[in-house]
Order: C-alpha cells, then sequence, then structure tokens
C-alpha cells in the first residue's frame, strides 16, 4: 500500500477494531478470560503503541503456555505477529501468524482463520510476495463465503484489489475494489467506504486516469459530509485530492488541497501527518519557484521528523531541501542538506544491519525456547546445556558467515556505485577504460588488469588502459603490445564473445606472457549489440584465485562500460547535429538580416524601401526564431515520444492554420500515444509534416486541412496531411526541393513518404514509419584510437 492508503487503514483498525478475534464471555471473567481480553487489547493498540502492545501480548502468552491453552497461544501469537508487522518486523510478524494460524485450524475455528490468513496477506504485500499474498486470499474468501461472512468478504475484496494493483494488474484491482465498496455500503460502513475510495484514487492515478481520480475522491468528501465522519478521513481525501492534482502539474489546486489537509492534523494534533503535509507544501511551492514559500515548511518537516525519529522522512526531508536550495541557487545550503541526506542514508543503512542480527538472534531466542521445553521432559540438564551451546554455536557461525557475505556484496555494490557515478566524468572512450582499470579493478583487489580496445579494421586488440606493473605512472603504459583476433587466451575471447577463467596458464597453450609470468587469468569481453568494443583481461600470481563471483561483477563493469561508450558517441552525435543545423538554419538567417540592414541604412531616402526591409528583418527574425524553438524541442529528452509529437503538431498548425483562415482537424487513436521516439526521428518528422502543411497553405487554395497519425495494419505508424484544394500535376512537383526535402527527411526516419495529387482533387501525403527505436552509435573504423 502506499503512504496515504497505509495511514488510513492503521487509523481505521484503531478506531473501528477491524480484526476482533473469538468472542469469549463477559460473565464472571476467569484468569483466562482477564489474559484473552489482554491480547486481543494489545491487538488494537499495535498502530499506536507498538511496544505496550508487545509487552501485553508477550505476557499472555506466556501464560497460555504455562496454561496449555491453545486458544490464548493463538490469540497472543496474533497479536504478536500484528504488532512486528506495525514495527517493520516482517519475516517475524509472518512467522507468528503462521504459528497462530496452525493453532486456531487445530481448534476448527473458521472465523479466526480467516482473519489469520487477512493479516498473513498484508505481510505478504507489504514483503512483495504476491503470489503468496493471493493464496492467502483466495483461502479467507472460499471460507468466507462458505460461513457467510459479509463483513469479512468485503474485507478480502479491498486487500484483494490492493494486491492486485501491487502487481500492476489493474483490471482486476478496479473489479474488487467495486465489489468492496458494494459490501461497505451494504453495510453502511462509510469509513470503510472511503478508504476502498482512496485506494481506487491511487489506483486510477497510476494509470494515469486523473478524471477518474478526482471523481472518486470528490464523491468520498461528500459522504464523508453526508455522515459526518471524523476529521481524519476528511483530511486523507484532501491529501490525495493534492497528490493528484500535484501529478496533473495543477499545483495551485493541489496547495489548497494540501494546506486544508495541514490545518485538519494541526488541530487533531497528529505530529507524523503534519510532517508529511508540510514535506508536500514545501514541495509544490519548490515546483511553483515559490522558493521563500517553500523553505519553511520543509524546513518543519525535516525538524518534526528530526523529533519523530522518523529517519527515512529526515532523509527524504533533506532531499528536497537540498533540490529546493539547489534550484533557488543557494548553492552552499543545497551543498550542506545533500550531505546530511548522505549521512542519513548511511545511518539508515548501518540501522537495517542491526535489525537484521536483532531479528536472527531473536529467532534463535524463540527457538531456544521451544527447544527447552521439549528437551526438559526427555533429558536431563546438563544434556540441554551441551545441545544449547552447540545450538549457540552453529548460530554464531552462520550468522558470522552471513556478515561477511553481506559486508562482501555492500563492498562489490558499492565498487559497482562508483564506477557507474564515475563513468560521467570521464569524456573520452580511453577514459573510460582507464577509470575501469585504476580505479574500479583496483579497488578488487587484483594484482594486475589490462583493458583492450578492438581496431575492427585491423582485427588487433590494443592495450589501452594498465593496472599494476603494466601501469609504472599516470597514463603510460609500459611494453605495449597488440594480440590479433583469436590468438592468445584474449584472442580466443575476443572471438568467442564468452568470459572465460583460466586456473593453471602453464596447462594453457594459448597463454601469451606480457610483463610477467603468472598462473590463473580471467578475461571477459566488452560488448555492444553483440558487437566486441573491447577486453578487460586480469592475471593473478595464485593458481585458481578467480571465481564465477568475479565474473559476475566484471560483467556488470563491462556492461556498464558499454552503456557509456554508447552514450558517449550518441552525445557526440548529437553534438554535431546541433552545430549544422546552428550553422546551417541559424548562420543563413542571420546573413540575410545583416545584408538587409545594411542595405537599408545605406538608403539615402528611407520611404517605403526601408519599410519594406524592416518587414523582411522581422520575417527573418520570426523564422530563426521558430527554427530555435523546434531546436530545442527536438534535442529534450523529455519531449521523446508520440505524445509530445502530436501535442508539438496541433500547436504549430492550429495556429499557421487560423491566420490563414483554414479549418484545422487532426485525428489521433489511444493505441498511438506514449510509444517512445528519438530525438533525431522525432524532429525529422516534425519538419516533414511542417512542409506539408506549409506546401498545402501557400501553393493549394484549401479552404480545409486534415491530418492524423494511426496504426497500419504491419504496426507501422502512418502520419498523413490531406488537404481539399486545387492539387497538382505529379510530373511537375517532383521537379521542386520542397518534396524532395520530405523524401530524404523519410530516408532518414527508416520510413516511405507518398503523394498522391490530380487537379481539382486535393493532396494527400502519407509518411509511413516506425516509432520505437534506441539509438545505436555508428563506429567508423576504429573509435579507440584518438
Amino acid at each position: 500500500m502506499l503512504i496515504a492508503e497505509k495511514k488510513l487503514f492503521l487509523w481505521a483498525i484503531s478506531c473501528f477494531l477491524l480484526f476482533p478475534l473469538t468472542a469469549v464471555p463477559q460473565q464472571h471473567p476467569d484468569a483466562e478470560t482477564i489474559l484473552m481480553e489482554q491480547a486481543t487489547n494489545a491487538f488494537y493498540i499495535a498502530s499506536q503503541n507498538a511496544d505496550s502492545a508487545m509487552q501485553l501480548a508477550n505476557e499472555a502468552y506466556e501464560q497460555g503456555k504455562k496454561r496449555k491453552s491453545k486458544k490464548l497461544v493463538a490469540n497472543a501469537s496474533n497479536t504478536i505477529g500484528w504488532v512486528y508487522l506495525h514495527k517493520g518486523r516482517l519475516d517475524s510478524a509472518a512467522a507468528m501468524l503462521e504459528r497462530s494460524k496452525e493453532l486456531f485450524s487445530s481448534l476448527q475455528s473458521h472465523e479466526d482463520v480467516i482473519k489469520v490468513n487477512i493479516n498473513l496477506a498484508e505481510v505478504h504485500n507489504r514483503q512483495h510476495q504476491y503470489v503468496a499474498a493471493i493464496e492467502r486470499l483466495l483461502e479467507a474468501d472460499s471460507m468466507s463465503n462458505q460461513i457467510k461472512h459479509i463483513p469479512l468478504q468485503t474485507d478480502v475484496k479491498r486487500l484483494m484489489g490492493i494486491v492486485y494493483r501491487q502487481t500492476g494488474d489493474n483490471e482486476k484491482a478496479v473489479y474488487y475494489f467495486r465489489q468492496a465498496l458494494d459490501g461497505f455500503e451494504w453495510q453502511k460502513d462509510y469509513l470503510r467506504y472511503n478508504s476502498t475510495l482512496i485506494g481506487m484514487s491511487i489506483l486510477y492515478r497510476t494509470m494515469k486516469l486523473y478524471d477518474s481520480s478526482f471523481a472518486v475522491l470528490q464523491k468520498g468528501l461528500q459522504i464523508a459530509e453526508q455522515h459526518g465522519q471524523e476529521p481524519y478521513p476528511i483530511a486523507m481525501l484532501h491529501e490525495n485530492l493534492a497528490e493528484t492534482y500535484f501529478e496533473t502539474k495543477q499545483y495551485e489546486d493541489a496547495l489548497k488541497h494540501f494546506f486544508t489537509a495541514y490545518h485538519i492534523f494541526t488541530e487533531i494534533n497528529h505530529p507524523s501527518d503534519i510532517a508529511y503535509e508540510s514535506s508536500c507544501i514545501g514541495k509544490t511551492y519548490t515546483e511553483l519557484k515559490q522558493y521563500p514559500q517553500a523553505e519553511p515548511y520543509l524546513l518543519q518537516s525535516y525538524h518534526m521528523n528530526d523529533s519523530l525519529r522518523f529517519t527515512s522522512h529526515k532523509l527524504d526531508a533533506a532531499r528536497n531541501l537540498a533540490e529546493m536550495y539547489r534550484k533557488w541557487g543557494h548553492w552552499e545550503k543545497a551543498y550542506d542538506f545533500l550531505q546530511v541526506s548522505n549521512r542519513l542514508k548511511d545511518s539508515l543503512d548501518i540501522a537495517a544491519q542491526i535489525e537484521k542480527t536483532t531479528e536472527i538472534k531473536e529467532k534463535y531466542e524463540t527457538e531456544k525456547k521451544e527447544a527447552q521445553i521439549q528437551l526438559l521432559r526427555a533429558r536431563n540438564q546438563q544434556t540441554i546445556w551441551w545441545f544449547l551451546a552447540a545450538v549457540l554455536a552453529v548460530i554464531m557461525a552462520g550468522l558470522l558467515f552471513w556478515l561477511r557475505s553481506y559486508k562482501r556484496r555492500i563492498r562489490e555494490e558499492r565498487i559497482l556505485n562508483y564506477f557507474a557515478t564515475s563513468l560521467y566524468n570521464q569524456n573520452t572512450v580511453d577514459d573510460v577504460f582507464w577509470d575501469i582499470a585504476k580505479n574500479c579493478v583496483s579497488k578488487l583487489g587484483f594484482e594486475d588488469c589490462v583493458v583492450y580496445g578492438y581496431d575492427s579494421n585491423r582485427k588487433m586488440l590494443v592495450q589501452k588502459a594498465a593496472y599494476g606493473p603494466k601501469n609504472p605512472s599516470k597514463h603510460i603504459i609500459s611494453n605495449l603490445i597488440e594480440i590479433p583476433l583469436g590468438k592468445g587466451i584474449v584472442g580466443a575471447v575476443a572471438a568467442s564473445l564468452q568470459p572465460e577463467i583460466v586456473n593453471d596458464t602453464s596447462k594453457d597453450p594459448r597463454y601469451i606472457v606480457d610483463d610477467a609470468s603468472r598462473r590463473s587469468e580471467i578475461t571477459i569481453p566488452i560488448l555492444l549489440d553483440g558487437k566486441l568494443l573491447g577486453i578487460i583481461d586480469s592475471e593473478h600470481s595464485r593458481k585458481g584465485f578467480y571465481t564465477q563471483r568475479h565474473v559476475n561483477l566484471l560483467q556488470k563493469i563491462a556492461d556498464t562500460c558499454s552503456k557509456k561508450i554508447t552514450k558517449y558517441f550518441v552525445e557526440e552525435s548529437l553534438r554535431r547535429q546541433i552545430a549544422t543545423d546552428l550553422h546551417d538554419d541559424m548562420g543563413s538567417t542571420l546573413s540575410s538580416i545583416n545584408i538587409i540592414s545594411k542595405l537599408a541604412a545605406e538608403k539615402e531616402v528611407p520611404g517605403e524601401y526601408l519599410v519594406r526591409q524592416m518587414h523582411r528583418i522581422n520575417d527573418n527574425t520570426r523564422k530563426m526564431m521558430d527554427s530555435l524553438g523546434d531546436m530545442v524541442w527536438a534535442i529534450n529528452p523529455v519531449n521523446d515520444n508520440t505524445d509530445s509529437l502530436i501535442a508539438k503538431m496541433k500547436e504549430w498548425a492550429g495556429e499557421i492554420c487560423e491566420y490563414a483562415e483554414v479549418v484545422f482537424r487532426f485525428e489521433v487513436n489511444a493505441d498511438i500515444l506514449n510509444i517512445p521516439m528519438n530525438a533525431a526521428k522525432r524532429k525529422n518528422i516534425f519538419l516533414i509534416f511542417k512542409e506539408a502543411v506549409n506546401n498545402a497553405l501557400k501553393y493549394s487554395g484549401c479552404t480545409r486541412i486534415m491530418a492524423g497519425i494511426r496504426k497500419t495494419g504491419t504496426g507501422q505508424l502512418l502520419l498523413f496531411v490531406q488537404d481539399n484544394g486545387k492539387g497538382f500535376d505529379e510530373a511537375v512537383v517532383k521537379k521542386g526541393n520542397g518534396l524532395n526535402n520530405m523524401k530524404e527527411r523519410a530516408l532518414m526516419t527508416g520510413g516511405n513518404i507518398s503523394v498522391e495529387s490530380s487537379p481539382g482533387g486535393g493532396t494527400t501525403i502519407a509518411l509511413t514509419f516506425v516509432a520505437e527505436e534506441t539509438p545505436v552509435p555508428i563506429f567508423g573504423g576504429s573509435p579507440y584510437i584518438k
């Protein structure tokens, strides 16, 4: 569940006793009855005071074992599991709830088994174990249908909607949410009805159905007013309305609803919710570029989360402050909060390790206590202690092994993260190779490393970077060698494109001695789309030093390297294209303006001549501004999709057709929205569309232009521009530059363009092309030689 839904769900538990367990008689309560009530009451305070709830539940659990009361142990186990859920200890929660279910099943208490199954589904959902969650819910649904328990059936449907939403099965999620709404309405349980509406609004937001999200939330507010609901659920509805407005970039409306929620939480004194709303208000002001207004709310969120000891929320607040100060231009404060966020992240990592260790210890303690009970009946005290000592030794050994493995994984992840980050500071392919050798492989404890680049023209592997004895200083490689494709271990891996470990080089005839003979070797290819870019090669003096773990790690480094090289060549190509466009479009236009202005200035009698020249300057300036705007639009990666292209076409053509008093319509189907499209293709398609519309307005004498994009039967996209003008003879038009330009651009997109026209019959220009495409750099010769 998302944050908003979690908060309202936990609040509903505390107010409405969502999961009451087996009822106990109220007349003449004995000690066991009192303990049952104690365990049940502990369940309901878990969301408000987890530590107190745990103490009460543990007391009931221990008394239940002494009294050999399955019902009391089952009830207490359910509560302990629920408390673990609220403390974030999900593995422990699942273990205790499973014990509770087993005991209730042996007692044939079907209603309680259903409720524990719902609790287990909640745990599995938070563990992202969605298959297990759905299995629990299906079992609960079947049992609740058998006993015809409508409230339980309804709550199962609500949780099914949440789980299916989490797995991305939106159709099933909507189905179960609607069933839950019908059930809660029939029960007149409007609090959980509104809680389900909030769940549906979150689903609609993930589906980008923002109008539907607004509709269900407005309905929720009406129901809350009609039934006089308490302030908290009303505040939650306003919070979700605000978040929907925020996602649709309606920041003023978002701010209004965030403030409504903020004031309600302030009145009822809910510090954690106040801190969250403060953060939302600050983020919204930041988006509105109202940084002085954003600052106090973000600082309030930061300090409140600090006092509440919500480290993860404090981390979010620090990141938001760093981003706000960066946009505001307060670089020193931005840097300070960035440092704070880094420290908080490190502390969260340490806290997670401590919590995991504590959980292992507690599992051990629980198992030890159960083992003691069994062993006391069968063995004497001395045998028990020997057994416990052995168990403890095994657990400690396992714990030490796990900690060692965990530290090793953390170290390797830090190396990969460092490498991925450091690559963005490298400007050439050689810089990337040197970063692999000196700053990444060196951290793995290898004795040496050589990175080869592949010269495809000569089919030769050339040493480009080194670490160890072959690198005496800086970026110098001693005894530089080249290896032909297929020769030696390095050449063999380059030919096969498969990584290889040689445990004993003395037994491998392919081994080539470089600076010194070593006993083991690992060789990893660097690939891009199945083509060789280079080789990472390392040798070690110890036989059998390298393992599969080294292969996996170096392959990840090689993959990151190839992505960086791809990015380098794409950026280089894009820079060349921008330079060409600036030279061709801006240069020629500025030259025209310069010549026209000089002629106008040298004219002795200005008159109409000067006016004409000023108009020409104005036209050229406008064209240059339009060209610059198109260029900025084309290179902005935010626009790399069909949605942006269609919006640009509609905006440009709508304005020019309105000025020319020509009716313009644009048709588009929903199945072509939000398809990825790279910048170069997007730009060329827009310019083809622009040329086609301009030609229709200039030469056809039309009164109506229809355009659109749709999918063809083969899965391609079809762009068409159709006018009702006078048409033309195609043989004559083929001699013009306009059609030739469109055909050249069509070839650049990998598409085909066609023109259909006849005198008096109008003109249709159609372009077919494939939208989805990943830019791949084209290497000419060897890209590794400067």
